[in-house]
C-alpha cells in the first residue's frame, strides 16, 4: 500500500504551485517521522539504562528556549501498587535542593539584608574562633573547610538546625577557607538557619513563599513522612539482588530538603531562563566558578563549583548541573545555559549512574 494516496482533483492551481504544495507536505511528513524517531530513540535508550541499572522508575523533563519539549515517566513510581511513573510523579530531590537555598540567600542580598562577604560570626556569634575567616561565600561554594556532616544529625530524630550546627563546633577545620573544596552539608544547614534568622520566618516558608509560589510550583515542598502527597513515588534500594523499600528519614535536612516533580522543576527552569527569579547579576553568581572541585569530566576537563551548582563543559558546551542522592532516590538537574536547554531527571532508585544518560541526552537535545 502506498504511503499516501493522491486522489485526482480538478486542477485549480498551476503545476509549479502543485509541486510546491506536494513538496511542503512531503517535508512535513519527513520532519514528523524524524522527530518521532528521535523521541523513540531517547525512550529506548532510557529504558535500556533502567534495565541495566535496575532502576524501578524515572521521570524526565526537557526544557528548551523556555518551553517544555518533553516530559515523560518510565517504569514504576510504586512497585507494590504497580503505579506507573509519570511527569507528575513526586520524588525526593536530595541535594538538587541546594540551588534553592543559594537563590534564597542571593534574594536576601539583593534586598540589602546581608552580604555574601558577611562572616558567619554575624549570625552565629558563639561559633568557634577558628571559624572567623568563614563567610557566606564560603558556605555557598563548599570552600569553608568545615566538616561534611553535622555530628549530631540522626535521620530518625527531629532536631533544630541550630542544635545540629552547634554539634559541628568542636570539629577542627579541614583546611583554611578558600584553600580547597570539600562538599559540606553543614554549610547548607548554616545557610538555611541564616535565611530563617534574617527573613524572620522559617526557611521552608521563606523559600516556599518567595521562590515556589511565584513560579506556581504546586508540588514542591519539604519532605514529609506524615502528610499525604499526591502521586508520591516509593523509594527503593537493592540489598544484593533483592529489592527493598528504602528507609525513610524522619529528619528534614536543609542540604536535601525538598520533594518535587520534573514538571515543577521545569517551571523553575523556565523562570531561570526568562530571568524571572533573580537579577541577571545575581543569577550569574550561581553559575560563576568559584573553586575547582578536584573532579573531572570524562574528557578530563575540570569541574568547578559556584553557588549550589557544578560548572563544567561537555562537548564544548557549558554544563551547569547538580545531582542528589538519598536512600531510595537519585536526582540530576542538567543545564546547558548557552543553548537554553535543561534536562531534569528524577528516579526512585539510589545509586543511579547518570554519566551515560547525560552524555546521550545532551547530544540529542542540544542545538546543532
Amino acid at each position: 500500500m502506498p504511503f499516501f494516496t493522491i486522489i485526482p482533483q480538478p486542477i485549480l492551481v498551476s503545476p509549479p504551485t502543485m509541486q510546491r504544495q506536494f513538496l511542503l507536505v512531503y517535508l512535513l511528513i519527513v520532519t514528523q517521522v524524524s522527530q518521532a524517531q528521535t523521541v523513540d530513540s531517547v525512550d529506548s535508550f532510557i529504558r535500556q539504562e533502567m534495565m541495566k541499572q535496575n532502576i524501578q522508575g524515572l521521570s524526565m523533563a526537557v526544557v528548551r528556549d523556555g518551553k517544555v519539549i518533553k516530559a515523560q515517566g518510565y517504569g514504576l513510581a510504586n512497585v507494590e501498587w504497580q503505579q506507573p511513573a509519570t511527569a507528575e510523579t513526586v520524588y525526593k530531590i536530595a541535594s538538587v535542593s541546594k540551588q534553592f537555598f543559594a537563590t534564597g540567600i542571593l534574594l536576601l542580598a539583593e534586598a540589602g539584608k546581608l552580604n555574601l562577604s558577611d562572616p558567619v560570626h554575624r549570625f552565629f556569634p558563639d561559633a568557634p574562633e577558628s571559624w572567623r575567616g568563614i563567610t557566606i561565600h564560603h558556605l555557598l561554594s563548599h570552600s569553608s573547610g568545615l566538616i561534611r556532616e553535622c555530628p549530631g544529625f540522626d535521620p530518625q530524630k527531629l532536631k533544630p538546625d541550630s542544635v545540629l550546627i552547634k554539634s559541628a563546633y568542636p570539629a577542627p577545620l579541614l583546611f583554611k577557607p578558600s584553600e580547597k573544596w570539600a562538599y559540606c552539608n553543614v554549610g547548607y544547614f548554616m545557610l538555611a538557619e541564616i535565611i530563617s534568622r534574617v527573613s524572620g520566618q522559617p526557611w521552608s516558608e521563606y523559600i516556599g513563599n518567595t521562590l515556589f509560589a511565584p513560579v506556581q510550583m504546586s508540588t514542591t515542598r519539604t519532605t514529609t513522612t506524615s502528610e499525604l502527597i499526591s502521586q508520591r513515588a516509593g523509594g527503593y534500594s537493592r540489598v544484593g539482588s533483592t529489592l527493598k523499600n528504602a528507609p525513610e528519614y524522619l529528619a528534614i535536612r536543609p542540604s536535601g530538603a525538598f520533594i518535587s516533580s520534573v514538571l515543577d522543576l521545569a517551571k523553575w527552569e523556565i523562570a531561570l531562563q526568562k530571568s524571572g527569579v533573580l537579577t541577571q547579576k545575581s543569577k550569574s553568581l550561581l553559575w560563576t566558578p568559584v573553586i575547582e572541585t578536584g573532579s573531572k569530566m570524562p574528557d578530563e576537563t575540570p569541574i568547578s563549583y559556584g553557588y549550589g551548582w557544578n560548572i563544567a563543559t561537555q562537548n564544548n558546551h557549558t554544563l551547569v548541573s547538580h545531582g542528589g542522592s538519598l536512600p531510595g532516590f537519585s536526582a540530576q538537574y542538567i543545564r546547558f545555559p548557552d543553548d537554553n536547554v535543561a534536562i531534569i531527571l528524577l528516579s526512585n532508585a539510589d545509586g543511579v549512574r547518570w554519566a551515560d544518560l547525560i552524555e546521550k541526552l545532551g547530544k540529542v537535545y542540544l542545538k546543532k
